[in-house]
Order: structure tokens, then C-alpha cells, then sequence
């Protein structure tokens, strides 16, 4: 409900404030909330087997003696730094490791960015992901609770990151001393491959501070969102990005 409400809110705020990257297409909207829908279907399936996972996997970690004598409120703040260092990595990974990557290249292959590219994923990327958390859960001794709980935080820094609106600069750039921001996470989306392979981050924005993967910009110049390696029209609609990874990439210019 939460994540859900933060998607309906920004869209409106999208509608009324000017955007910074308008795409009139509603082809866009089609293509992003048909794959989410898709993935959703996935996601059911596989919650089950991922509830069923770390219930198996439940005190059988060693490393399961910390978090058992912590207190609630310090496993969850614990779950969430270990599931978002999680995330991070596995979002690394999925830009340097070929086959992970015609699976995410779809969440880039977005020519613009709104709330919608937010949830533009290939439905077979969610293996990869269920796989990296699960494992982190279950080597924690992390419940369904503390993924649920990141889960919805994850969704909602993401939906604001990804959000077509124009913030108060000096305050984002405060923020995203801690936080991914707008600011920072358009850049990951730029054509540019040297901006593309940044700022990874999905709650916390300290983790490519820490590990050199941060990029802030310089230049006022305006972005260009996508990828040249699939820019053709072929890749927009329903089809074209279910079939994206499967398919070879094409350079010809947009039409």
C-alpha cells in the first residue's frame, strides 16, 4: 500500500510540475507498467519459494548467534545496511557480467526518465535478485519481515530517484550525501558508458563512496537517457523489451 501510494503521488506530481524530460509516448507507460505487471506474476511465485528459503535457512548460519541476541529495532537497521550492501553489489555485477547485463540493459534501454522506468524490468532479472537477497537473509538470519521491510524502503528511494521532477538542488545534494537522489541516479541512466557504469546505489548512496563507483556532474549540459545499442523503435513496445535480451543489438539511429 505504501509503495503503491508513493507511485500514484509522484505520477500526479509528474502531471503537474513541468518535467525536465518530457516524453509525450504513451507507449512508455504501456511498455514499463506491462513488464512490472509481468514481473509481479513472477514475484508471487517466487515470494513463496523465498519465504520458504529463509524459513529452511533459519539458525542454521553461525553467523545467525549475532542477530539473535540483538534487539528488534537493531537486527532491522542491521537488515536494512546488509540487504542495501546486497543490492548494491548485485547491481554491479549486473553491468559487468554479460548475460546479467541484456537482462538489466532493458531497464536502461528507457529513452526518458519518469516514475514508470523505475518498475521497467525484464521479469527474468527478479531470479538474480530473489537469489542475491535470499542468500544475504539466509546467511543473517534475516526473516520474510526484514525483506519486506527493505523491500518497500528500496521501491520508494527508487521511485523519488527515478522521478522526472525538479528539486531544490542545494538540499538533494545534501541529501545525497547519505541517500540516492534524483540527481545522482539519472546519471546511471545517461547514454554516456562512463556515467552509465556509476552510482549504483539503491537506498544508500555511501556505498559508491566507498567503493569509487560515485559520480557527480560537472557540466549543465542536458542528459540523453538510453542506450545506443538498443535505440531503435523495435525495443519500446511490450514485445520489444521482453525479447530485448534474447535479440541482437541494433545501432541504427532513432527514428
Amino acid at each position: 500500500m505504501v509503495a503503491a501510494s508513493a507511485f500514484v503521488l509522484i505520477a500526479l506530481l509528474e502531471s503537474w510540475r513541468q518535467p525536465t524530460n518530457p516524453d509525450p509516448s504513451r507507449q512508455r507507460w504501456v511498455t514499463n507498467l506491462g513488464l512490472f505487471a509481468i514481473e509481479q506474476v513472477l514475484a508471487l511465485t517466487s515470494a513463496g519459494l523465498l519465504a520458504g528459503y529463509v524459513a529452511f535457512a533459519a539458525g542454521r548460519s553461525p553467523l545467525t548467534r549475532w542477530t539473535d541476541a540483538w534487539p528488534g529495532w537493531v537486527v532491522l537497521v542491521f537488515a536494512v545496511v546488509v540487504l542495501d550492501a546486497a543490492s548494491y553489489l548485485s547491481h554491479v555485477l549486473s553491468h559487468h557480467i554479460k548475460p546479467l547485463w541484456r537482462l538489466h540493459a532493458v531497464h536502461h534501454g528507457d529513452h526518458a526518465l519518469d516514475v514508470t522506468t523505475t518498475v521497467r524490468h525484464h521479469p527474468l532479472e527478479l531470479v538474480p535478485t530473489v537469489m542475491a537477497l535470499g542468500l544475504c537473509a539466509g546467511l543473517f538470519g534475516l526473516t520474510v519481515v526484514h525483506l519486506t521491510f527493505y523491500g518497500t524502503l528500496a521501491f520508494v528511494v527508487q521511485l523519488i530517484a527515478h522521478a522526472n521532477l525538479r528539486l531544490p538542488r542545494q538540499a538533494m545534494r545534501r541529501v545525497g550525501l547519505v541517500l540516492v537522489t534524483p540527481e545522482l541516479h539519472a546519471l546511471h541512466h545517461s547514454r554516456r558508458p562512463a556515467e552509465t557504469n556509476s552510482n549504483y546505489g539503491t537506498v544508500f548512496s555511501v556505498w559508491d563512496r566507498m567503493f569509487g563507483t560515485l559520480w557527480l556532474r560537472t557540466g549543465s549540459e542536458p542528459l540523453e537517457f538510453g542506450l545506443d545499442t538498443y535505440a531503435t523503435a523495435r525495443f519500446r513496445g511490450l514485445l520489444g523489451a521482453l525479447t530485448q535480451p534474447f535479440t541482437r543489438p541494433d545501432v541504427r539511429p532513432v527514428d
